[in-house]
């Protein structure tokens, strides 16, 4: 599992863990969701939402940035992501914890 987090940002694969652990997609699909109570795609997907929320918060980055480096090509797609899931632009988040707001984000 430390594999999965430390490599968030290069969002690999489930073939590629599998060959790390050496088990079957089937077996290790179940492994994954008998430990996380949910598939390895939704587990990856919470870590890079994560991530790239802790840049928003806590960095200077540009948004634009952050949004590439989290496998967005266009950051329309990444701020409606955003927005989906938490109920506020990333520019808006930003602003926001700036404010004082960032208990409002921070789970």
């Amino acid at each position: 599992m430390k594999f999965m987090i430390e490599n968030t940002l290069s969002y690999p694969k489930s073939k590629d863990f599998r060959k790390i652990v050496a088990s079957s997609k089937q077996l290790f699909e179940m492994k994954v969701k008998s430990v996380f109570n949910r598939s390895l795609k939704s587990f990856c997907d919470e870590l890079k939402f994560k991530n790239a929320m802790y840049e928003i918060c806590f960095t200077q980055k540009n948004i634009s940035d952050i949004s590439y480096d989290h496998g967005y090509s266009e950051l329309s797609s990444f701020s409606r992501s955003i927005k989906a899931r938490y109920g506020y632009s990333p520019r808006n988040i930003r602003k926001m914890t700036k404010g004082g707001f960032l208990h409002l984000f921070i789970q």
